[in-house]
């Protein structure tokens, strides 16, 4: 009887399994690669971005999850980022785990990660994995938009003693001389009593009926309800906070105001860093990179002609 020795063929296996093995990682960088596998977080990171973008080798989440976590546990915060959206996301055809989103989210947030405290203050406003939470999601979204840090009870305090925009804050200012009858426009009087129309539409940029305001520290901030934007990809949500100060004169107001993307479908992105050709910002969810200022003039106390540096002037004028 004829033997068949199976040793040539475990050793053909082994081998094959070893060829796979190195062309997993073939096309990173040796140099990255063995910095990664020695603990370095930064080409822990760069190694993680690979797998999840597919640049070098094949995409694979599985990979980049592996390589994003050994990064996110040393404290690299852009790592607990990219990890934590994709577990927000959902991998693949996996299910979406927001209890991970959220754990790993949370401590790039409260590294000052602006993306991830405006992930966060999505999580806490729409219940994702956590309940809904006004307070909480308002603190976040407040720490995205400005460059300070600041504790919840101090955030709760500065909010609690801030003046609400009410119908008893109302003044009219008359001033009568024996020639005429004359309107003293009022800051922040004057934006804070009806709504305010652009083109028939409600004014994301003054007190109206999509915006809750607030007079604080001689400025009056206003901040949006969740909006629909349109890009021929898709639609997309975003909230808008602006921030209205008095110009150089009396007669004049400065506008300031940011987009906070909320939601933007992955076909739009793509679309907006084609049309950026790698030259601007890029839309993904999270604040944009700059604010933008409107400077207006009253014409008189139920109008306001502005203009947009670089663009045409245009009226928003009270009901």
């Amino acid at each position: 009887m004829m033997k068949i020795s199976v040793l040539p063929h475990l050793k053909r296996i082994l081998v094959l399994q070893l060829l796979f093995a190195a062309q997993v990682h073939a096309d990173i960088p040796d140099d990255l690669l063995k910095s990664a596998e020695k603990g370095n977080s930064n080409a822990q990171y760069e190694v993680a971005r690979s797998y999840e973008l597919g640049k070098r080798v094949k995409s694979d989440n599985t990979q980049a999850i592996n390589w994003y976590a050994k990064a996110a546990e040393q404290g690299h915060t852009n790592a607990a980022y990219r990890l934590g959206l994709l577990y927000y996301n959902g991998l693949d055809d996996s299910e979406i785990d927001f209890k991970k989103a959220f754990q790993y989210l949370s401590l790039a947030a409260n590294n000052d990660h602006k993306n991830s405290q405006s992930h966060l203050a999505r999580m806490y406003e729409n219940g994702d994995g956590v309940e809904i939470n006004e307070d909480l999601s308002d603190y976040w979204y407040e720490q995205a938009f400005t460059a300070k840090n600041q504790s919840l009870e101090a955030f709760l305090k500065e909010r609690d003693n801030s003046q609400p925009v009410e119908k008893a804050m109302i003044k009219q200012v008359v001033k009568a001389s024996e020639e005429e009858v004359q309107e003293e426009i009022m800051f922040p009087d004057t934006l804070l009593d009806n709504s305010w129309l652009q083109k028939g539409k409600a004014s994301v940029y003054l007190n109206s009926s999509v915006s809750k305001c607030k007079y604080k520290k001689k400025k009056v901030i206003c901040t949006s309800k969740k909006l629909n934007g349109r890009h021929a990809t898709g639609r997309y949500q975003y909230k808008l906070k602006s921030i209205i100060s008095r110009g150089n004169t009396d007669n004049e107001l400065h506008i300031e105001y940011r987009k906070l993307y909320t939601s933007v479908p992955a076909q739009t992105i793509e679309a907006y860093a084609e049309e950026a050709e790698g030259a601007g910002p890029v839309l993904s969810v999270g604040w944009e990179e700059k604010s933008h200022i409107i400077n207006c003039e009253y014409e008189n106390t139920d109008s306001l002609l502005c203009r947009i540096t670089g663009e045409d002037a245009f009226r928003i004028k009270r009901k």
